[in-house]
């Protein structure tokens, strides 16, 4: 906590009762103070000016940023592109976790007695350095250029870059407050934005840390590792920490990026309850804008509750049909949540991105959209007090009409889930198929009849591409992750809702073994199976001469337990060009060849 020394109680009344000067009568006994009182604390003007060059340094510095700013806008600045986004990102973290520790600000003495010892100038100076190095790092951030994989990531860091230069601003201002109510105000300010900005970088450090990968593989020797520890693991990439304490500041940070939904005492929430939204919470940090983000998850959750609690009867069964919906969405959007944050954080070229991304797109629409949306629509026509039929909703209500109905439902702010949807999809008559065009950087959708005749073509380029992928994936992630704090913050009110919660061996086990060949840069993008052969086909974002093969062979132990009837589980890699480099065949008797 930060702690700094002030003494603003230089008034004794009669009884010796300590009070501040500004006060007008004492707080203790009530004597009137009037004829000491005074407007202003007599140690300001001393403790401004042990201030003074670190007061000049920040006023000047706010009129740079402004200045800097002002360039931007008007193109007299360019910003700056760099080759090697990850490594420049993970550069700012490392300013900010290392270089600009908090701790010159956690015991500073600026009483009148205070500010003459040698110790506090030291202190002085060391801030003004501190400070210096602070608003370079700001005006470095500002002028990054990111790509479009790291334009959330970007804004993130910004963001948490000024959240952080505020908190030490206000702190300083504390100390030359004219009172003690301003000051303890200032402070608290700042203590407040100090605490936000620790858990944004860790978030952030989160995405960047270090792959401690020998270690990880170890623990998939014997197939063993549940869910819980393969997110905390997977979704907490420091090399430093046990497992447990892995866990546990997953779901610290979980807690907290979800906290204005999060309603009940912390007591409430399990780790596993925190690890299944965190999920939703890894993706989210990179991939969507926190305020559009949020008014969704917003407006769905509110949505599920008034409906639950205008016919909590109906809702209940409603969810006992559901679960199955529930699972297979909870596998995919885990499938691919793995596979968004690990192709991120290799930032991939443009082919492998679209792609995978192309991917994505799809597995989003022929599906999961509809799946993710019914609760949703069910839960709006409760609160308008529509009558409906549960299994024709479930079984027969299409993905136009679920679009159609939310693009009206203005007045139920409903409009914001048809985001990212594209029309040519909405309204196709039976099969969308598409091009990736890679000299121009363009994506080709073509809404077929029959997959002959040609209905709609629709162009994008790459970057509304991926901006339009963004966008479908907030939605859809919006309302599942509304939906899984609806289950977790009414658990104790819900019959049925483990079944919703527990966890699936066999899914564990592939989603484990999936996201530590993430953790190597592998993005798995099909998977066929039969009565005894499981076969992998994944591209491989890196350096191809410096991959091992010898060194994932644990990561194939879960899939070959977790499927006994199969004889042989096959991976085939590709390289960022499409050509074929390698594979790998794991036999269940363990012989490798």
């Amino acid at each position: 906590m930060i702690n700094i020394e002030l003494d603003y109680f230089a008034i004794k009344c009669a009884d010796g009762h300590l009070n501040e000067c500004t006060n007008d009568v004492c707080k203790e006994c009530n004597i009137s103070l009037e004829d000491q009182r005074q407007s202003d604390d007599p140690y300001v003007e001393s403790r401004t000016l042990l201030l003074n060059n670190v007061l000049s340094y920040i006023e000047n510095s706010e009129l740079e940023y402004k200045d800097l700013k002002k360039a931007i806008r008007k193109g007299i600045r360019t910003k700056h592109c760099y080759e090697n986004e990850m490594e420049k990102v993970s550069e700012y973290i490392s300013i900010l976790s290392n270089e600009l520790r908090f701790d010159i600000f956690y015991s500073i003495n600026m009483t009148q007695e205070g500010i003459k010892l040698v110790e506090t100038n030291q202190i002085i100076n060391d801030i003004n350095t501190f400070l210096i190095k602070l608003y370079v790092l700001l005006g470095e951030v500002t002028l990054f250029e990111p790509t479009k994989v790291f334009r959330n990531i970007h804004k993130r860091l910004l963001l948490t870059v000024i959240a952080y230069k505020e908190s030490v601003v206000e702190l300083i201002m504390s100390t030359i407050a004219l009172n003690i109510e301003d000051a303890m105000k200032l402070k608290d300010i700042s203590q407040v934005k100090l605490d936000n900005s620790a858990q944004e970088l860790k978030i952030l450090s989160n995405i960047f840390g270090a792959r401690n990968i020998e270690n990880v593989t170890d623990l998939f020797q014997n197939g063993e590792l549940n869910l819980s520890a393969i997110l905390g693991m997977v979704w907490q990439t420091s090399n430093e920490g046990t497992i447990e304490e892995k866990i546990s500041d997953v779901c610290e940070q979980t807690s907290y990026y979800f906290r204005s939904i999060l309603s009940r005492d912390k007591e409430h929430y399990s780790n596993d309850d925190l690890l299944k939204l965190s999920i939703y919470k890894y993706v989210g940090t990179i991939a969507f804008d926190d305020e559009s983000f949020f008014r969704k998850v917003s407006i769905a959750y509110i949505t599920y509750e008034k409906s639950f609690e205008k016919n909590n009867s109906l809702v209940c069964e409603f969810l006992s049909r559901y679960t199955a919906k529930y699972k297979y969405m909870f596998k995919k959007l885990s499938d691919l949540s793995i596979a968004i944050g690990f192709v991120f954080g290799h930032n991939p070229s443009s082919h492998v991105l679209m792609t995978n991304g192309m991917k994505w797109y799809k597995d989003l629409c022929e599906g999961i959209y509809r799946d993710s949306m019914i609760f949703l629509l069910l839960a709006s026509c409760v609160d308008r007090e529509k009558s409906f039929d549960i299994d024709e909703l479930i079984e027969w209500t299409g993905f136009g009409d679920i679009c159609g109905q939310f693009a009206s439902l203005t007045n139920y702010k409903l409009n914001y889930f048809v985001e990212g949807v594209d029309s040519i999809i909405r309204h196709s008559e039976a099969h969308v198929d598409y091009d990736i065009d890679i000299d121009n950087q363009r994506v080709i959708l073509r809404n077929r009849q029959k997959k002959t005749k040609t209905i709609s073509t629709k162009e994008y380029s790459f970057d509304k591409f991926f901006d339009q992928i963004n966008l479908l994936s907030e939605t859809v992630y919006s309302s599942i992750a509304a939906f899984t704090v609806f289950l977790i913050n009414n658990k104790y009110r819900i019959d049925n809702v483990d079944s919703y919660l527990a966890e699936d061996e066999v899914t564990n086990k592939s989603l484990g073994a999936y996201a530590v060949l993430g953790l190597y840069g592998i993005v798995i993008d099909q998977e066929n199976e039969n009565d005894s052969v499981m076969e992998l086909s994944g591209v491989y974002i890196g350096e191809v001469e410096q991959f091992s093969f010898e060194s994932i062979l644990a990561v194939f132990a879960p899939l070959v337990q977790a499927k006994p009837h199969l004889t042989n589980v096959k991976l085939e890699l590709r390289d960022q060009e499409d050509e074929k480099f390698g594979h790998i065949k794991v036999k269940s008797e363990r012989t490798i060849f």
